[in-house]
C-alpha cells in the first residue's frame, strides 16, 4: 500500500494519532506510519452503515459485569474534535452479578459452581438472555490479563474470569459459524481506553511505572485487587500504585457524570433510569426507599466504576472508528489539532 500519511510527520503527531484511532502507540516513525494508515486506508469499511449498528459493550468480570448497548446515529462529522464523546444513543446500561459473595465463600467439595459444565451453563445464559436478546451487530468485549501479582501461582478469581472470556468467545464463535448470529466480536484492551479519554491517565501505567521504580521486597504491602475486582490478600502493591487506581477509577466515574449532566451522552428507556442512579450515587445521595422509578434498578450501585468503564469502553470504539474515517477522508491535520 503506498503511504498516505507525509513524511514530515514528527513522531510525537504520529503516536497521538494511534492513539486518536485506538492503535498501539509504541514503535518506530515507520511502525506507526504503517499501522496508522493500514487502519485508516487498508482495512475495508463495516459493511453495516454507521445508523444500523447495534454496538454492545462488556466490562467483563464475574461478580461485577456490566454492559451497555451503544446506537451511532449518523456517520462521522468533522470539527467535533479527535476526543469529543460521539453522539450516540445508549438504550442499555446495567450491571448483573453471575455469582455472589456467598458463593466464594463454599467448602471446595461444592464449589462445582466453577467447574467446566457450570460455567459453560452460566456463559450460555448469558449470551442468550442478555447479549443476543439485544440483538447486536457488533459485541466489544473488555481483554483479560493472566496476572499473578509477581507471584508463582495465578489467583483463582483471575482464572474464572479468564474463563469467562474464552468461554464467551466460544459461544459466540460457534453461533455465528452455525449462523444464528452475523456479528463481529471485538477485543479492547483496557490500556488503551483511559488515556484516550483520561490524556495519558491509565491505571496500567501506573501499576507498569511503580513496579520498574521499586523492587517487590522494598514495596510496602497493600491489598489489591485483581482483575475482577475482588479483593485477594495475598497479593500486595505498593501505596502509590493503589492510589493512582484509586485516582483513574474516580476520573473515568466523574467523566461519565459529567456527560451524563450536560447531556452529552443521550439515554433513551432503560439506560435512562440507569442514568437517574448513577447520578444520584455519584452526586453523593442516599437511596430513598419512596424514590421508585430512579431507583428500581436490580441492585444497588455500590460500585459505578464498571459502568462507567462498560460506557467509556463502547464509546471509545465509536470513536476510534470515526477517526479513523475522518483521517482518511480528511487526512491528519484535524485530528491533529492543526
Amino acid at each position: 500500500m503506498a503511504p498516505r500519511l507525509p513524511a514530515t510527520l514528527k513522531l510525537a503527531e504520529l503516536k497521538n494519532l494511534a492513539v486518536a484511532c485506538g492503535l498501539p502507540s509504541a514503535g518506530t516513525k515507520d511502525v506507526l506510519a504503517s499501522r496508522v494508515e493500514s487502519a485508516a486506508w487498508g482495512h475495508q469499511r463495516d459493511a453495516i452503515p454507521v445508523n444500523k449498528q447495534r454496538i454492545l459493550s462488556v466490562d467483563l468480570g464475574i461478580r461485577n459485569l456490566a454492559f451497555s448497548l451503544l446506537t451511532p446515529g449518523a456517520a462521522a462529522q468533522p470539527g467535533r474534535g479527535a476526543r469529543s464523546p460521539p453522539r450516540v444513543g445508549v438504550e442499555v446500561w446495567k450491571r448483573v452479578a453471575l455469582a455472589s459473595s456467598g458463593q466464594d465463600a463454599l467448602p471446595d467439595a461444592d464449589k462445582d459452581f466453577w467447574g467446566p459444565s457450570s460455567m459453560a451453563d452460566l456463559t450460555a445464559r448469558l449470551v442468550h438472555d442478555e447479549f443476543l436478546a439485544l440483538s447486536p451487530t457488533h459485541i466489544l468485549i473488555e481483554r483479560q490479563r493472566f496476572r499473578s501479582g509477581g507471584r508463582a501461582a495465578v489467583q483463582e478469581w483471575t482464572l474464572r474470569v479468564n474463563t469467562l472470556e474464552a468461554m464467551i468467545y466460544a459461544t459466540l464463535g460457534t453461533l455465528g459459524r452455525l449462523h444464528h448470529w452475523r456479528g463481529t466480536i471485538h477485543s479492547i484492551a483496557p490500556a488503551r481506553v483511559g488515556p484516550f479519554w483520561l490524556e495519558g491517565l491509565e491505571d496500567d501505567a501506573a501499576e507498569t511505572k511503580t513496579s520498574k521504580a521499586t523492587s517487590p521486597r522494598a514495596r510496602k504491602l497493600e491489598t489489591v485487587s485483581d482483575a475482577d475486582g475482588v479483593a485477594d490478600p495475598k497479593v500486595k502493591e505498593s501505596k502509590s500504585a493503589k492510589s493512582a487506581k484509586a485516582r483513574n477509577k474516580k476520573a473515568k466515574i466523574d467523566l461519565v457524570g459529567k456527560w451524563l449532566v450536560e447531556d452529552r451522552i443521550e439515554t433513551t428507556g432503560e439506560a435512562e433510569t440507569t442514568a437517574k442512579s448513577y447520578l444520584h450515587r455519584w452526586k453523593g445521595g442516599r437511596r430513598n426507599k419512596t424514590v421508585a422509578a430512579a431507583e428500581d434498578v436490580a441492585e444497588h450501585f455500590n460500585k459505578l466504576d464498571d459502568l462507567a468503564d462498560s460506557l467509556l469502553q463502547g464509546l471509545a470504539w465509536v470513536k476510534w472508528q470515526e477517526n479513523q474515517q475522518l483521517l482518511a477522508q480528511n487526512g491528519p491535520d484535524e485530528l491533529l489539532g492543526k
